[in-house]
């Protein structure tokens, strides 16, 4: 009878033990498999991602626009300026809406075709006949030298029609040709171009800000502005020395002299401001100085 009940009792804690691990089981269910704690972390997933940027392809599903980025298909929000953009190799900056459609808000695009000039504007013929307006300073060869060459132009549309094209980086013939920014001086009366990705740094050496150093540089290149009284010629021979008149009529000195430090041929260009005391010495190594200053312009009051 002892070994009875022993038996019975053994058969009750093994039931009981079993029911305990099945319920502890229960309760230590990893989160991922609860379906509410599933949907909380999907929402979470579908967070707007603000100002994005994104390299692809403009297409079409045959209803909506789609943008394929990396093998990714994201729809369009729908923007009527962006159907001429078909096919189109493009940059987007943008954000997604409340219904998972990727707004536009700037784009860049690259653009082909042949350069040409009327009067006043530069355009980019493209082979199916549009004409884009090209906006923004570029380097004063592109008037001249590059006309009628083959360009491959990255820029962005200012206008909702698609005609105007701001440039922000462009090849002609294969080669990679700096954009231009303006640089205005107010104080001593004149304006010029440098190239974009170039960095400014102004220095005004004297206590009354009488005059002052301009440095414009990049990677290791640079050139020196400086406008200040008197500024001391270098002595060269004459066959060193030249007269330039500028596209503007201002009529500069060239000098081809060499650096001091390590002796690498050195432009220095030097212009009497008009109706001033005051010099205008601009200095550098290489072809960046010599089209800066063909860029030179007094501004008119």
């Amino acid at each position: 009878m002892k070994k009875l009940f022993i038996s019975i009792f053994v058969i009750v804690v093994v039931f009981s033990l079993a029911g305990c691990q099945k319920k502890i089981s229960f309760h230590d269910e990893p989160a991922s498999e609860n379906p509410k704690v599933s949907n909380e972390v999907a929402s979470e997933d579908n967070t707007t991602e603000q100002n994005a940027v994104k390299e692809g392809v403009i297409a079409t599903d045959g209803e909506n626009l789609i943008f394929i980025s990396e093998g990714e298909e994201i729809p369009l929000a729908l923007d009527d300026s962006l159907t001429d953009l078909i096919d189109n190799k493009v940059t987007i900056t943008g954000d997604f809406n409340e219904s998972g459609l990727f707004e536009v808000k700037q784009i860049q695009v690259w653009k082909q075709g042949r350069l040409f000039q009327t009067l006043n504007n530069l355009y980019l013929l493209q082979e199916n006949g549009d004409h884009l307006l090209l906006e923004g300073s570029v380097t004063p060869e592109i008037a001249g030298q590059y006309l009628g060459r083959e360009a491959n132009i990255l820029g962005s549309f200012t206008d909702k029609k698609n005609f105007k094209l701001r440039v922000l980086e462009y090849y002609i013939e294969g080669v990679k040709t700096d954009v231009w920014k303006n640089y205005e001086n107010n104080q001593f009366g004149f304006k010029m171009q440098y190239p974009a990705g170039w960095q400014v740094k102004e220095e005004a050496v004297d206590v009354g800000h009488a005059a002052l150093n301009v440095t414009f540089s990049r990677n290791g290149e640079s050139v020196d502005l400086v406008l200040q009284k008197d500024i001391p010629r270098p002595a060269l021979a004459d066959e060193n020395i030249s007269k330039k008149v500028l596209p503007s009529g201002l009529v500069l000195t060239v000098y081809d002299d060499t650096s001091a430090v390590d002796g690498a041929p050195m432009t220095k260009a030097f212009l009497d401001l008009p109706d001033s005391d005051y010099d205008l010495y601009l200095a550098g190594s290489g072809k960046t100085v010599n089209q800066m200053y063909q860029t030179l312009e007094l501004i008119q009051e």
